[in-house]
């Protein structure tokens, strides 16, 4: 929601529609105060969303968020009776998106946002893949890490992701589908051009050409 809020904002902002009839004197200032406003939405400020909301309505495929004019213009230091009523009303569409057993509403045009589970299973990979490649045995690596040598084998192909599919779990852009315990289940592919076949739900939108 605070995606959605500081999207809106920002876009207003950018139009100068923010006020019922722009203020060319105190444009700079309102551009500032909203820009203020936008970045603390997006830092996860969660009690100012319990200032500036005032209700919100779930339909099947949108959400419907009216803000409270009072704190909006008390944050932009404008009149509340200045402010446009389009800069109250906030609808926007959203998503389910499941990543394994976690399920995540999207609202807007979220940001990617990266799967740690993914993150930390890959740098672990590329640690183990380093290892071993140094000549430390697997069964010593399993053994620092207190678990089997099975677990190691099926984690450490991670290291061995297309870039492509590497750098879509560095950015958080990956399928919403593609989870840690999908990558490892089974013999991960050599071929860099199957692997994006196999985990991408759209090659092309997920991993465009280079």
């Amino acid at each position: 929601m605070a995606q959605a809020i500081a999207d809106h904002v920002e876009r207003a902002a950018g139009r100068h529609a923010l006020l019922t009839v722009p203020d060319a004197g105190a444009g700079e200032a309102l551009q500032e105060k909203a820009g203020d406003l936008v970045t603390r939405l997006r830092g996860g400020e969660t009690q100012l969303l319990g200032e500036i909301v005032r209700e919100g309505q779930l339909g099947a495929d949108r959400i419907m968020i009216a803000l409270e004019r009072n704190a909006l213009a008390g944050i932009l230091n404008v009149a509340p009776d200045d402010l446009s009523d389009a800069t109250l009303a906030i609808e926007t569409p959203f998503k389910i998106r499941r990543r394994g057993i976690e399920t995540k509403i999207i609202v807007g045009d979220m940001k990617p946002a990266p799967d740690r589970t993914l993150l930390r299973g890959l740098a672990k990979a590329h640690r183990w893949a380093a290892n071993l490649q140094e000549g430390i045995p697997i069964s010593e690596i399993a053994r620092r890490e207190n678990v089997s040598e099975a677990y190691i084998r099926t984690r450490v192909q991670l290291a061995f992701l297309s870039p492509k599919l590497q750098q879509a779990i560095l950015d958080g852009t990956q399928p919403a589908g593609l989870t840690l315990e999908k990558l490892v289940r089974g013999q991960l592919p050599l071929d860099w051009t199957t692997q994006e076949q196999r985990f991408g739900n759209n090659r092309e939108q997920a991993f465009p050409a280079t």
